[in-house]
This record gives C-alpha cells, structure tokens and sequence, in this order.
C-alpha cells in the first residue's frame, strides 16, 4: 500500500521465520504468559523504544543476512526477562528468552553464542549464519535455532551441538513454532503463571512427564480409572511392554492422572476467565492466585499439623512428605471438577 515502508529483501526472505515468532510472542501475551512491559515488537527505532544492542550483535561475528534479521523479531524487555529466567522459560521446551535490546540482562553476545560442548569436551559456538531465537543453558531445557541459508529451524538439547543434530532435526517455523501458536490458541497447551513468575505450561499429555506412551496410558486410565492390575502388561500385541515392571507402570498412571488434572485445573480458569470469546485477564488472575494459594494453604495446614503431632517429624521428612504429595494430587484432582481423573 502506498505510505507503507518497503520490506527489506531479507524481512520478505524470512517471512515465515519472522511472522511465526511474532505470533508466539502475541499468543502468550493475549494469554497472560507475558506481560505487556515485558515484551517489545519491532521496530525497536523511535520514541520510546529501546535500541538494539548493535555493538554486542556486530561482536557475535554474524553473516550480514543474519544480523540484520535480528531487526525483525520481537523481544524480551528488561523487565521480561527475571519471569522467565532458570527453569521454567518462555516456550514449552523450558527455554529462555533471547533479547538484542540493550537492556541489562541482554544475551546476545559472543558468550550467547557458545553452544554446548563438543565429544572433546571443547565449548562450541553457532556458526554465523544461524541465530539463536531461543536458548536453554540448564539441563532440561531446549535451544531454537534458525539456519538463514535454508530457512529451517530445529529444536535442540543444550546436549546436541552439531551440524548434523540441527540438520536431522529441522523443519520449517510452522511446524514448530507455529504449532506452538495453534496449540495456544486451542488451550490445549496452558501457560501459567502469578503475578511474578512464569511457572511453565500445561498440556493434556506430557512426555516430558510420561516418557511411555502417555497417550495410551491415559486411554487405558478412561477405560479403567486407574483400577489396573498387573494382566494388563500382556495386553499390547507388540510386546513392547513386557519389560517394564508394574511398580513402573503404576507410577506413571499415577503421574499422567496428576498431569491430566493439573491441566483441566489450570485450564478451567481461562474458561472462567472468558476463553476463548473474551478473556478477561483481571478475572484470570484472581482464579491462578485462589488457586496457586490454596495449594499453599493446603501445605501449610498439613505441615503445621505434623508439626503438632510428630515431635521428630524431620526424622520422618521422607513419609510426611508421600502423604503431602498424595493431598497435593487430590487438591488438584478437586480442581479439576468433573475433568478430574
């Protein structure tokens, strides 16, 4: 349109790249993951805007293709960073936010771009074509890189720092972020949080949570809630289960209830909330703080009652600390109302 600023080649290049991102920025921040001071949308020029970190960026020795995309995305402020910093992060893969403003806590340096350690035990460092869009520096967490000479992006373990990792494991921004985004839009991922800090994200199967095929395990709970015995290990043609033993198997159906609550909980709050015709995040926050603090209560009702009655409750920490986690799991079970497993 006439008046409109001329995209860049490289913008128009990385479209999907750039559109992706900035959708997942603004499904978390509709959601109330992210908050809106917490967040700066491009272009990072002009009155009231914080500048970009040129001379950090010019120092990661990027191809120019690649440092000037990093015009193009949204990013963390100052204050958005602390939410969602050690080990919970901004995505469903527990990674951190990368931000190129010039801001305190800023990432995007020579040190941000050390990625992991090599089978020699020698810190290794993204090549510079690839940015990094975000990252994950503690054990569980997940790295998103983006390769400017093929388009792809990959999502990585701070465990897997090579070539071949990325090239084995990219796709295209909309098969990865952009699910995100549908997933997002479908609560059928949460995010959650309290007024300081982001506390992660909720999803109806988790394998994360239930490495052993969560899906099955939920279709057998359905069937069965829960009243399994040990017969049914014979009950998958493929024999895939036949080693795992049922103390194992009980543990995850215990788990997998304890996730599949924990999500309808969270997630009947944005429905009481609103969701998905108009939410409204006032109300939203009023039912994470009644719930986040009922937990709370909860915990601090049952410890100062073992505290009356057990004169060497530390000694037995470990057996009132099962008990406190079977009352958490009903607390969240109540929660989820008639969703509850």
């Amino acid at each position: 349109m006439d008046g409109e600023p001329k995209m860049s080649q490289v913008a128009i290049s990385h479209a999907s790249l750039i559109s992706t991102v900035d959708a997942y920025y603004r499904a978390i921040l509709d959601l109330d993951y992210l908050r809106e001071d917490e967040v700066q949308f491009p272009p990072h020029r002009g009155e009231g805007k914080v500048p970009l970190a040129t001379a950090q960026i010019q120092k990661a020795g990027l191809t120019p293709e690649a440092e000037e995309l990093l015009h193009y995305l949204p990013y963390v402020t100052e204050s958005g960073i602390e939410p969602y910093r050690g080990s919970i992060g901004i995505t469903p893969g527990y990674s951190e936010p990368v931000t190129c403003l010039k801001v305190r806590g800023g990432n995007y340096s020579t040190d941000g771009r050390r990625f992991g350690l090599d089978h020699e035990a020698e810190e290794v460092s993204l090549p510079p074509w690839i940015i990094s869009v975000f990252q994950g520096i503690h054990r569980d967490a997940n790295c998103v890189f983006y390769d400017t000479r093929n388009r792809t992006i990959a999502e990585l373990s701070i465990y897997e720092p090579t070539q071949d990792a990325f090239e084995m494991n990219a796709t295209s921004p909309e098969d990865l972020i952009g699910k995100w985004v549908q997933n997002l839009h479908t609560l059928s991922l949460v995010p959650w949080r309290d007024d300081n800090m982001a506390r992660g994200f909720e999803c109806l199967t988790r394998e994360a949570s239930c490495p052993t095929n969560p899906e099955r395990l939920l279709s057998m709970m359905t069937e069965s809630m829960g009243a399994l015995t040990p017969d049914h290990l014979d009950a998958d043609p493929a024999g895939s289960w036949h080693h795992v033993r049922w103390e194992d198997l009980s543990w995850e159906l215990e788990n997998a209830k304890e996730c599949h609550n924990k999500y309808w909980a969270k997630r009947l709050a944005f429905e009481r909330a609103g969701w998905p015709h108009a939410l409204d995040k006032n109300i939203l926050r009023a039912h994470v703080g009644e719930l986040e603090q009922g937990e709370l209560d909860a915990n601090d009702e049952f410890w100062t009652e073992v505290r009356k009655v057990d004169s060497d409750w530390r000694a037995n920490n470990q057996a009132h600390n099962a008990k406190w986690r079977e009352i958490e799991k009903e607390y969240w079970r109540k929660a989820a109302g008639t969703r509850g497993m």
